[in-house]
């Protein structure tokens, strides 16, 4: 449960001392951002930015997984436009590779946000900043609850994995598609299992660190806006401006399916 609590000395980069409300403010200004664009070269410039952005978390192999996984959904998406273009050519109808790009393009762009969120942000910092815009207890412990769960739950799959490696068991993306019920077996069990120990640790950390009760909580770090937070509003702003340029200069380019 030491997970819930801070992060290690490996995992601190320049975003871990950043304040949490600007890296949230990041994440809100993004997700208004990808729904309100719906060129290419607009929401292609957000995606770019937000790469950056996550980047510069320097987790490279819970990006490249979840890069793995939104490819693999992009292709199940595009298999699925194939058989709608051959059975129902009517309902296929602007269902072009460009096209459906755009919404991956709005879920990799939130992805490159939340997950340097979740990953240089202590648990207590994120709720100091929910409970300081006033928001109900309803809706900010869930919300903590999520972004913590990111990290934890990587955590559990790489240990997963390293059980299954030490008992002598190789499994790769060939054995896993060759074998599928073998590896849910191996892999898909003790996954399930550990989460759900990892939801009950967060539920008793909530409760050690006083949730739910209506004493409001003593941060045991004051949070600082620093310089930093503030070149960090500048450079989304920016970012922004030109998404809004792009989005003017390309009224022609390829739309989203939906607009």
């Amino acid at each position: 449960m030491q997970g819930s609590f801070s992060l290690s000395a490996g995992e601190r980069t320049w975003l871990t001392s950043l304040d949490a409300r600007s890296k949230m403010a990041v994440t809100a200004a993004a997700a208004a951002a990808t729904i309100a664009f719906s060129g290419f070269w607009a929401e292609f410039a957000l995606f770019a930015a937000s790469a950056v952005y996550l980047a510069s978390a320097r987790r490279w192999k819970v990006s490249a997984a979840a890069y793995i996984l939104m490819a693999l959904m992009m292709a199940m998406s595009v298999g699925c436009a194939m058989v709608l273009a051959h059975f129902f050519p009517a309902m296929a109808r602007g269902l072009d590779m460009k096209s459906l790009s755009i919404p991956f393009l709005r879920g990799l762009t939130m992805m490159n946000v939340i997950l340097p969120l979740a990953f240089s942000t202590r648990i207590q910092s994120v709720l100091g900043a929910l409970q300081s815009m006033r928001l109900p207890f309803c809706i900010y412990l869930p919300a903590a609850v999520m972004l913590r769960f990111i990290p934890t739950f990587a955590n559990d799959i790489r240990q997963v994995w390293e059980s299954v490696r030490i008992r002598g068991w190789k499994l790769g993306p060939v054995a896993c598609v060759i074998h599928p019920f073998f590896a849910m077996r191996l892999l898909l069990s003790p996954i399930l299992f550990r989460t759900l120990k990892t939801s009950d640790e967060l539920g008793i950390a909530a409760e050690m660190k006083g949730l739910g009760l209506r004493a409001r909580m003593t941060p045991y770090r004051e949070s600082v806006w620093s310089r930093a937070d503030t070149w960090l509003m500048v450079t989304t702003i920016l970012v922004i401006a030109a998404a809004i340029a792009l989005e003017i200069a390309f009224p022609d380019a390829v739309r989203g399916p939906h607009r």
